[in-house]
């Protein structure tokens, strides 16, 4: 089920403090604990992750970028991790993250260990321009992590001082940089992986 992101809150919670709170459903970069530090601002154990399943989607990287977003796709299974106890400034922190090209929406998530529940997660406000390629975790985590964790830290450490909007320009540009010194050094270990073999022979 997919509820409309205004509101949004009227599937809270409270917590043993009496705070409102709701589930949040990573299936993205989020899943990574060092990320989703950095965006909530405090530490996220892996005990509170949660294994779950999101039907009738599947998980595309955004063109341009490192990571992904929700495309539907009839049969499509989505693997991601619930975080439950998710409260207000959690929510601030994390809306500003995604930033306004992307909106909480309601779903039934499938637990691995068994049965449903509702959670949110983000969604893209409009239809977004997406490769091919289905998106990795693992592959993320392997080559995209700390150049990706460079540009979340740089745009976190606005929140509270600039809008989202604001920084879109930004990230934008540092993340073509990133791409150029990508392409730059892999043309420059491939020279001197030919020259090295030629000195070799």
């Amino acid at each position: 089920m997919r509820g409309a992101p205004a509101g949004w809150f009227w599937r809270a919670t409270s917590d043993r403090r009496g705070f409102r709170t709701v589930r949040f459903f990573f299936f993205g970069s989020l899943m990574d604990r060092d990320v989703a530090a950095l965006v909530l601002g405090r530490p996220v154990e892996a005990g509170a992750l949660q294994p779950g399943i999101l039907h009738g989607y599947e998980r595309l990287v955004v063109a341009g970028e490192s990571y992904p977003a929700l495309a539907p796709r009839a049969g499509g299974k989505v693997a991601g991790l619930l975080l439950h106890g998710v409260g207000d400034t959690d929510l601030a922190r994390m809306q500003f993250f995604e930033s306004e090209e992307f909106a909480p929406a309601a779903y039934r998530i499938e637990l691995t260990s068994g049965g449903y529940v509702d959670a949110y997660t983000f969604v893209a406000r409009e239809v977004l321009e997406y490769t091919d390629q289905r998106w990795d975790f693992a592959h993320w985590q392997r080559h995209e992590k700390p150049g990706y964790l460079t540009l979340a830290r740089a745009w976190m450490n606005e929140y509270g001082r600039r809008e989202a909007h604001q920084l879109e320009g930004t990230w934008s540009s540092r993340r073509q940089r990133q791409l150029d010194e990508r392409a730059s050094g892999k043309d420059c270990n491939e020279r001197q992986s030919t020259s090295g073999g030629k000195s070799h022979e």
